[in-house]
Order: structure tokens, then sequence, then C-alpha cells
């Protein structure tokens, strides 16, 4: 069994160098960045609740509805990780 020497490449990024299965060469580990939260939210952009979305998530994907129904249907579809559930809703009667 053979000694890797890792090395930094860059930020977060290590890499080792070594002798893989008899063939040598190096593998590079860079740092997994997690996928932004999709979030869904009822009405249009600039409604409150968009807004309210990107307060509580700024740097989220977010998923307009229709409506509550819609809403949550996205979640459970998997469409979206999060709903932002109006308690109270002016655009629905």
């Amino acid at each position: 069994m053979h000694a890797l020497s890792p090395t930094i490449s860059g930020p977060g990024r290590i890499s080792y160098f070594g002798n893989f299965f008899g063939l040598g060469g190096q593998i590079i580990f860079e740092p997994l960045t997690p996928a932004p939260i999709c979030v869904a939210y009822v009405g249009v952009a600039g409604a409150y609740s968009h807004s309210a979305t990107l307060a509580y998530y700024p740097k989220c994907l977010t998923l307009p509805t229709e409506n509550t129904h819609q809403l949550l249907q996205m979640v459970e579809q998997s469409n979206a990780d999060v709903a932002i559930l109006p308690v109270w809703c002016s655009g629905e009667t």
C-alpha cells in the first residue's frame, strides 16, 4: 500500500497524489455545494408571501403558486422543499 500525499490546491479543494490501483495519478476532492432550497408561496413576485419568503430564505429559489391547494401540492409532490403558507391571503376567496 502506498501513502497518499495530500495538497491543498484551491479554496476547499484537496488533491491526493499517489499510486491508485497501480496506475498512479491524482484524485481531486472538491467541497459539495448544497443545492439552493426551493420555497413555494401563494401569489406573484412582489406579493407579501414572496417578500416573506425572501426575508426568511434570502438565497432560495422561489416557486409562485395560485392558491393554497397548489402550494401544498408542490411540497407533497417534491416540487418544492418548503412552503410559506399564509394564515390569511387577500388574493383568495
